[in-house]
């Protein structure tokens, strides 16, 4: 966390987030007021699952962002998860009763000092998979083409993604349906079972 920030106020230096399979952000026009850690870090490990962190390395969890006569204040998780991250709703707390830091002057959206970034912004939401509360299944490579398989099986709608040594499937559920209220989810878990693949993550809604 940037101290000086009056997103940190009450935190402090450092604040626990709830990360499960989120989007990452990468320093932009704005203030990147809290970041994660480099992949060594500890204090990954305070949730004893650590897999993958070398994607979140380096990468903004809040930014801070000035625009014309107003501000932005952009999260790449979920502050407010399940009403239980203590943590981070006191960073979403501050974003909405706190003042504008010292300095934070804006540019005018749609300036021309702002195309370029704004342009490459909406480049970069244009090309983003809209698959609503998609679920997650995360192998490793050599489980990735059996996995496929048991997912086309299904007709899912399905994105694949390369992370580090592992591949991420991406599951429509533009519907936003939970596991109880769409079986499909069970059944692909119950069928990644059958094939004796082990997914190293399953998130489903």
């Amino acid at each position: 966390m940037a101290g000086s920030s009056p997103l940190a106020t009450g935190i402090g230096g450092r604040d626990w987030v709830m990360y499960q399979d989120d989007r990452t952000m990468q320093p932009g026009l704005g203030r990147s007021v809290a970041s994660f850690p480099a992949s060594s870090s500890t204090d990954y490990a305070t949730s004893g699952l650590t897999i993958g962190v070398d994607t979140l390395a380096g990468t903004s969890a809040v930014v801070d962002e000035a625009v014309g006569a107003g501000r932005v204040v952009s999260f790449s998780i979920d502050p407010n998860f399940r009403a239980w991250t203590q943590g981070t709703q006191r960073l979403l707390w501050n974003a909405l009763v706190t003042p504008s830091p010292a300095g934070l002057h804006g540019l005018a959206a749609g300036s021309r000092d702002r195309a370029a970034a704004e342009k490459a912004a909406q480049d970069a939401a244009a090309a983003t998979i809209d698959f609503g509360l998609a679920m997650r299944v995360r192998v490793k490579a050599a489980d990735a083409a059996a996995t496929a398989k048991v997912l086309n099986r299904h007709g899912a709608e399905v994105a694949r993604f390369d992370v580090g040594g592992d591949v991420l499937f991406l599951v429509a559920n533009r519907k936003d349906l939970s596991a109880e209220e769409d079986p499909l989810f069970n059944l692909i878990v119950r069928d990644l079972d059958k094939a004796g693949i082990d997914p190293i993550t399953v998130n489903v809604p």
